[in-house]
């Protein structure tokens, strides 16, 4: 994924709750991108990037954004309650569900 350029733009529930926010507490916000334009993941080392690792690092003091709560990030960071649940469906022919029940059971229990 590359890096973005040019200003940050902004938009959706989140940010326009964000803006409430600011006038309700009398705070402003210096919006920046992720600075490698992932959302986090751990790497082999141990060590984080995109927003996850940013917080981590504190280059930034949250991320005003939908982002996903895995197992491993609520490891690292918190998280404020669930906003918003999108439901979905998946499809799984039964054969293949019923040879690889338990890696597809794992796989959905973890994210």
């Amino acid at each position: 994924m590359m890096p973005t350029t040019g200003p940050t733009k902004i938009s959706g529930y989140i940010y326009e709750v964000w803006k409430e926010l600011e006038c309700l507490l009398n705070f402003t916000t210096d919006f920046k991108n992720s600075v490698d334009s992932y959302w986090g993941s751990k790497q082999p080392d141990g060590s984080w990037n995109g927003l996850i690792g940013m917080l981590l690092r504190r280059e930034i003091d949250a991320a005003v954004t939908g982002l996903s709560t895995t197992h491993e990030r609520r490891k690292v960071i918190d998280f404020t309650y669930t906003t918003y649940v999108r439901s979905c469906a998946i499809d799984i022919d039964g054969s293949i569900a019923s040879q690889n029940y338990q890696h597809i059971r794992h796989l959905l229990a973890n994210d």
